[in-house]
């Protein structure tokens, strides 16, 4: 699933600023330099990939997304916060864990917004970020092309069976609980606001 072009355009952008170098050293001068804090963040930083972005599905029609606030939450996960949109960037091996400790953090300022569209070019984001907001009860809507559209759907699938599944093997007081609470998301948000059958 690869990210719209407006994303493309975004990274693209963003790469270029992050090349631009800041100070321009004299190349006679030679400086024997301590690693700084910053520094190290940087180096760990580097490890990291966008690993998805999370939208307010319901934004005003911008030309660009400004990032404000950059979160290190650990040293395998670094949020960027912008006006309309979270950026994530952790580890490939560690989806599941980022998306948990992301709407565990950012719970109260996700449902500031009325709608959240996930994108990613990992399907393993998709999932996880769907499994977390049916048990979150997220506003969460899915993407507006149809070859999207079509894989998160499967995607939303898989994951309901997941959490049915594990629901099964529960004790009945919880049971009942959990698949109530899965049918409840299925119909008042999913299938309202996004008009997917099941």
């Amino acid at each position: 699933m690869g990210l719209s072009k407006s994303v493309s355009d975004l990274l693209r952008q963003k790469a270029q600023l992050d090349n631009e170098p800041d100070d321009v050293q004299d190349e006679n001068e030679v400086n024997e330099v301590e690693i700084s804090g910053e520094e190290k963040a940087l180096s760990l930083e580097s490890d990291l990939v966008l690993l998805g972005i999370v939208w307010n599905a319901i934004r005003p029609h911008e030309t660009f997304e400004k990032l404000k606030t950059r979160y290190h939450l650990n040293e395998n996960l670094v949020i960027e916060k912008g006006n309309n949109s979270f950026w994530i960037y952790g580890k490939e091996d560690l989806i599941s864990e980022s998306i948990v400790s992301f709407v565990d953090y950012f719970a109260k300022d996700i449902r500031d917004f009325k709608f959240i569209r996930p994108e990613s070019p990992y399907d393993s984001f998709i999932y996880y970020f769907f499994k977390e907001a049916i048990m979150c009860r997220l506003n969460v809507l899915v993407s507006n092309s149809f070859h999207e559209r079509d894989l998160q759907q499967v995607i939303i699938k898989d994951v309901i069976r997941e959490l049915k599944d594990d629901a099964r093997k529960m004790d009945n007081i919880n049971k009942k609980y959990h698949l109530q609470m899965i049918d409840n998301w299925i119909s008042q948000i999913l299938v309202k606001n996004t008009h997917l059958s099941m």
